[in-house]
């Protein structure tokens, strides 16, 4: 089972930028996405800075609370961005690497995810952005499976 997921983000990788840039036009330029949000197993706080380049996404967030902390750091390829007047829907599919820390020890897992958001346009400059992420990490523990509601600012730089 783990084989096919790998197949589905491999194939993703190679088969999104030619479809995206048919299907919805990427402008060039960058995004930073930086924002906060709470996931759904415990109700952690966290932060998030994320940087758009095209179609690819490198992220940083973090969870804390509790004596509990969650480390990510990956890369999203953004399948589907809608360019419209007032809202920029997206979605996307990822990896990346985990870093939990309790009390007890530290440990890391990979990870997959997915996530669908929206940027609510607002004044020049910047946006408004809101997105969900389910994340699903290799290994055992807790947090193995999370959803995360995360939101914030989006600027972009470029065309």
């Amino acid at each position: 089972m783990k084989h096919n997921g790998l197949i589905v983000l491999a194939a993703a990788v190679l088969l999104a930028p030619s479809w995206s840039e048919a299907q919805s036009p990427i402008p060039l330029g960058v995004a930073i996405r930086i924002g906060g949000g709470i996931t759904r197993d415990g109700g952690h706080p966290g932060g998030l800075f994320s940087v758009d380049a095209g179609p690819y996404q490198g992220f940083v967030e973090f969870f804390d609370g509790d004596g509990w902390r969650q480390v990510n750091f990956g890369a999203n390829l953004l399948v589907i961005d809608v360019p419209l007047p007032i809202l920029r829907p997206f979605a996307g599919v990822g990896a990346g690497f985990t870093r939990n820390s309790t009390g007890t020890g530290t440990d890391g897992h990979i990870f997959f995810d997915a996530l669908a958001g929206v940027d609510i346009k607002g004044f020049t400059g910047f946006t408004f952005f809101t997105q969900a992420k389910y994340i699903y990490s290799l290994g055992s523990g807790p947090n193995i499976r999370d959803v995360v509601a995360q939101g914030g600012l989006t600027f972009r730089i470029g065309l």
